[in-house]
Formats: structure tokens, C-alpha cells, sequence
């Protein structure tokens, strides 16, 4: 018998259509699946069987989640045989269900039926729909359906979600004690199909009406930018859902992605908004400068010399201003700005530790893993002393730790990067045994001349050179300021753990450097690293939503541990976040009066 000949006798002889899916307990997957099947003309009005019988599976014209076969050309689709691992397209990983099965072959027809469109005419439309339901709906029913968790499995939820609609259409069957029979199973499978399928159909009307017409928005505002880090619109509109996607596909360059948007609220006053590291993160790109965080009105406008103002939130990741051209102000000032809070220096002629900069170079601190009551706070911090500093004999120095793999020398590459064409820099680093990330840092050109980056090997505890015996240090970092009459200095600590504090003899100001792949948990673990470094940079936020850390956690804990001291978010590898750290950086520089010494770029050229 050909397939041909097999599915016209899966037809009843009225032509009706017959729709077949498993009796018994039902799910959200099936229970979706037969309500799409009958937005379509011909299964509209199909009569519905439900069943496990071999021969009645058969006699059906399309059967989904029973059956144990997908075979897309005569119209099966069960997704519970041995063997089968389909999934939607390349792009995602997620095992079907029925719901995505016949998402995935109807899709773009029942868009086209539902939404009056011609499918070939607009085909582009339908796709981008067809896909974005799949994203936003579809997928996570398939995944409920075939035990797929979400996150790590290692990982324990914070609390439990039975609210989502595969929870809520399991609801609607019978519980343990009802007494029901298959009529009352069917009236109930029918509720939770039409509820199923409301709710998918009013989120497919939504958006079509609301967030495609969106996405147009932010692509002409795209379009039109007069400043690449300036995203203006004429009207407000839902532009988070589609400035990252948008960024990726019109393979907008990290250098040239907006930093702020300025758009009319409902009142017609306007606001600036700092865009997120993510659609879904509370961390800014680059948030409003601190100063203005918190102030309002008058005050605000004073502040900036920017008539208008109306507020600055506390967090810094939204402002107002009364007109268009005041929160344009703003935005660009906030671009420009480089000031910081909770930067500290000594006073002049303040009381010393007894510690002079005038020094030699046989400092006899020993090697100690002393014993710690607390991890320190961070505005009880020591403070590096500049009275009796010569920048000529050593320029301000940063210093930069954490643990392998955290990403720092990444950071240190991106930091020269930055900064190399506007200040003379050199760099030491430091490993054990090798010079490993001296030559890192050559390969791939960090400064030039290569001989301005030089290494050190340790022999042992890294946090031994920059805090008990920093001699090494100081004597190649001198060297260096005396061959190239440095602006600036740079020094990494080979890799650590958090009690791997700078002295401050050898660092000006300590940048520390974890990642998000040791859980969102680190920052609270506190250590002198996490708690007293000038900044904590906490890295590879591109890689949180994998790894299951919680930014927004990691914030809470960093500022609480920290007593609100500073705390970058970046993606090194994306250039996320880098920028708030080179501020930090320059305005330490320039509150420490170093920054009249050495000799400038353009000199050495």
C-alpha cells in the first residue's frame, strides 16, 4: 500500500478529518497541539478521538503524542519512542513535544490563517513570528513536557514556580479521588485545549500588534543615531525586546552599541535610560554618574549646569529631565563623565604609617598566612599615602588579582588597549613558574614597545610578591618608570584566592577580578580582596543565565560586604563594563596628583 493510498484511508469517507491524541491523564503539550490544529481550515472541524487503541491510532488522518512514531509526511507526531531527538532548527537544543512538532510544521500556516497575511507575500513577517512564539512559548512546554530542566540540575531553586501553564492545565485533571470517566476526561481535556490556546493566541496577537510594530521602532532609531552610543526615540516603545537581538544581527560593533536611551515618558517630560548588560539584568552598561544619583530637581540641575533636571534614580540607571534637549544633555555629559564616588586618598600631611617611598629593597616581611579575625571593611581600609611620593621614581600603580581563569589578564589587555594612546603605560606580571601571561600580553600586542611588558616568576604564593616581600616588584616597576618615564603602571598578581590583598606600598589602587562561573555566591564569601580592592570586578557576565549566578544577587552581596564601594560588571571579551573601570582608574590617578608625571604619548612618538 503506498503512503499515499495509507493516509486516504485515514480520511472518512464524509471527508471529515480525525484528529487522535492519547486517552488519560493529559498535558499541557497535546492539549496545545489539537487547539492549533483547529485554527487551520482543514482540521476546524475535525472531530477529536481520544484513545490508545493501535487501530483507532491508525484509522486517524493526523495523530500527535501517541502513536510512538514521527513521520512528518503522513502526519504522526509523538515524541516518546526510543531514538527520537528532534528539535526545532539548529539553533536550539530543546527536545520536542507534540506542541512543538506541530509548531514547528503548521507554525507559519497558522499564522498566515490567524493573521490574515500572505504567507509568501510577508514571509519574512511570519518567520520572525513564527520563531519568536516558538522562544517565547512553545519551547518551554516542550521542555516541562520531556523532564527538561531549565538550569543545572546541581543547582537549588530558589523557590517553586507551579503557576506556568503546563502546572495549570495538569490542574484541570481529576485528582486521585475523583471519581470520572472517559466522558468527563474529554470535557476536561477540551477546557484545557481552549484555555491553552486562548493563551497562546493572545500572545500571538500581541506580538504582531505590539512588539513587532516595536522592533521597527528601535530599527529606525538604529538607523538614524547621531551619536553611535545615543539610542532617541520619538515615542517610547518596548525597545529591550529587541535592541540585543537587533545589535547581533545588524553585527553592530561592542564600540558603537548604545550606552543610553532617551525617549518621551507618558507625562511628555523625557527620560535617559542606561542600557543593560542584558535584556533581563538590573547592570547598566554604564549607568548615570554617581553624583548625580539620588539628587533632584534644582539641585540635580545645579549639579550638572543642565537645566530641567527632574531626578537621577538612586541606582543610576534612570534619569528625567523636562525637555527632549535636557535629557539629551544629560545623556551626552554622562558619556563624557569620569568622576567617581569612593575613591579615598590621605590628606597631605596626614599621619603615615611609618612607611616611607624612599626605599631599598630588602624588605624583611617574611612569608606569613597570618590568621584574619575579619576580612576587613572597606572604608576602614589602609590608603596608600602620597606625601613624601615621587611619581618620577614610580608612577601611580595599579594593581590588579584574582583567581586563575577569572579573566584579568583579559582585563589587563583591554585596560592597555584603552588607554595606551593617551597615556605612556608598562606592565609586570606575575606567574610561579612561567611567563605565561607576559607572553599573552606580546602576542597580542598590548603595548609597545613589547619590552614595556616584563615578568616575574615567583616561586610560590603569588599574593607573597605584591603583599610580604614586594621587593621583585617594585624594583622591575622602577626599572620600567626610569627606561620609559611611564604615566602609568600596571601590576597582576599571578593567580590567587580572596585574601590576595595588594600592599600599598606597591599598589595605588587594587582592582580585583572574579568571574560569574564560581556561582553568584563569591561576593558574599567576603575575603580582604573582595571586601577592600579600590574595585571589584566581577567578569564573564555574558556567561551568567549558563552558569545559573544571578547578577542581581552578586550586586546585593558585593555592595553589602563592601559597604557600597565600587563594583564593575563586565564581559572583557565583549567590551562590557570595561569603561567604568578605566574611570575608576583615571579619576584615582588624578585625585592622587599623579597625573602631571611622566612623559606623555605624544613625546615618546
Amino acid at each position: 500500500m503506498s503512503t499515499q493510498e495509507s493516509a486516504a484511508k485515514r480520511t472518512k469517507v464524509d471527508g471529515q478529518e480525525h484528529i487522535i491524541t492519547h486517552s488519560g491523564t493529559f498535558h499541557a503539550d497535546e492539549a496545545l497541539a489539537v487547539n492549533l490544529l483547529r485554527k487551520l481550515p482543514r482540521f476546524a472541524s475535525a472531530r477529536l478521538t481520544r484513545t490508545r487503541d493501535a487501530a483507532t491510532i491508525e484509522s486517524g488522518s493526523i495523530v500527535v503524542d501517541v502513536g510512538a512514531t514521527y513521520d512528518a509526511a503522513n502526519h504522526r507526531y509523538d515524541h516518546h519512542q526510543r531514538g527520537f531527538e528532534e528539535v526545532f532548527d539548529a539553533d536550539h537544543s530543546t527536545k520536542l513535544s507534540s506542541a512543538g512538532l506541530v509548531w514547528k510544521h503548521f507554525g507559519q500556516e497558522i499564522i498566515a490563517t490567524h493573521l490574515q497575511l500572505d504567507a509568501a507575500a510577508q514571509k519574512e513577517v511570519v518567520d520572525l513570528l513564527w520563531l519568536k512564539l516558538y522562544d517565547d512559548f512553545v519551547e518551554a512546554i516542550d521542555g516541562i513536557d520531556n523532564g527538561i530542566s531549565q538550569y543545572p540540575s546541581d543547582l537549588k531553586p530558589k523557590y517553586k514556580s507551579r503557576t506556568d501553564l503546563s502546572a495549570r492545565v495538569g490542574y484541570l485533571n481529576p485528582s486521585w479521588n475523583d471519581k470520572s470517566d472517559n466522558a468527563e476526561l474529554d470535557a476536561r481535556f477540551e477546557k484545557a485545549s481552549a484555555m491553552a490556546g486562548n493563551e497562546f493566541f493572545e500572545r500571538l496577537d500581541y506580538t504582531f500588534n505590539a512588539w513587532l510594530p516595536a522592533r521597527q521602532v528601535v530599527v529606525d532609531a538604529l538607523n538614524k543615531r547621531s551619536h553611535p552610543q545615543l539610542l532617541v526615540f520619538d515615542q517610547y516603545a518596548s525597545w529591550k525586546d529587541h535592541l540585543f537581538e537587533l545589535e547581533k544581527n545588524l553585527n553592530i560593533a561592542p564600540t558603537e552599541r548604545p550606552i543610553y536611551v532617551v525617549y518621551p515618558d507618558e507625562s511628555g517630560k523625557w527620560r535617559v535610560q542606561a542600557v543593560p548588560v542584558s535584556a533581563e539584568s538590573f547592570v547598566s552598561r554604564k549607568a548615570l554618574p554617581e553624583p548625580w544619583r539620588g539628587i533632584r530637581d534644582q539641585q540635580l540641575s545645579e549639579l550638572t549646569g543642565i537645566p530641567g533636571c527632574i531626578f537621577v534614580h538612586q541606582s543610576g540607571f534612570i534619569g528625567g529631565n523636562a525637555t527632549q534637549e535636557g535629557a539629551l544633555r544629560m545623556a551626552k555629559d554622562a558619556l563624557a563623565h569620569t568622576g567617581v564616588a569612593f575613591i579615598h586618598s590621605a590628606p597631605v600631611g596626614g599621619e603615615t604609617d611609618g612607611h616611607s617611598h624612599s626605599h631599598s629593597h630588602n624588605h624583611d616581611h617574611g612569608h606569613t598566612h597570618d590568621i584574619m579575625d575579619h576580612p576587613g571593611k572597606f572604608n576602614d581600609r589602609e590608603l596608600p599615602n602620597y606625601e613624601n611620593r615621587n611619581w618620577d621614581e614610580r608612577a601611580f600603580t595599579v594593581g590588579i588579582g584574582g583567581p586563575v581563569g577569572s579573566g584579568k589578564t583579559a582585563l589587563l589587555l583591554s585596560l592597555c588597549r584603552k588607554l595606551r594612546d593617551r597615556y605612556n603605560l608598562a606592565v609586570v606580571t606575575n606567574d610561579i613558574f612561567t611567563r605565561e601571561d607576559q607572553e599573552f600580553l606580546r602576542k597580542h600586542s598590548a603595548l609597545s614597545p613589547e619590552s614595556k611588558i616584563r615578568a616575574i616568576e615567583t616561586g610560590g604564593c603569588p599574593h607573597a610578591a605584591i603583599r610580604e616581600d614586594i621587593s621583585a616588584n617594585l624594583e622591575a616597576l622602577e626599572q620600567l618608570q626610569a627606561e620609559f618615564e611611564t604615566q602609568l603602571l600596571f601590576v597582576e598578581s599571578g593567580g590567587d584566592n580572596l585574601a590576595a590583598a595588594y600592599s600599598v606600598e606597591l599598589a595605588d589602587f587594587h582592582v580585583y577580578v572574579i568571574d560569574v562561573a564560581g556561582g553568584d555566591k563569591v561576593p558574599r564569601k567576603g575575603g580582604p580582596s573582595i571586601t577592600q580592592s579600590d574595585v571589584l570586578v566581577i567578569n564573564k557576565i555574558d556567561l551568567a543565565e549558563q552558569v545559573g549566578a544571578d547578577l542581581a544577587v552578586m550586586k546585593r552581596d558585593a555592595d553589602r560586604v563592601r559597604d557600597g564601594g565600587p563594583t564593575a560588571f563586565t564581559s572583557v571579551k565583549l567590551d562590557q563594563g570595561v569603561d567604568a573601570v578605566v574611570d575608576l582608574i583615571l579619576s584615582a590617578r588624578r585625585i592622587a596628583g599623579a597625573d602631571k608625571a611622566g612623559k606623555p604619548v605624544t613625546a615618546q612618538q
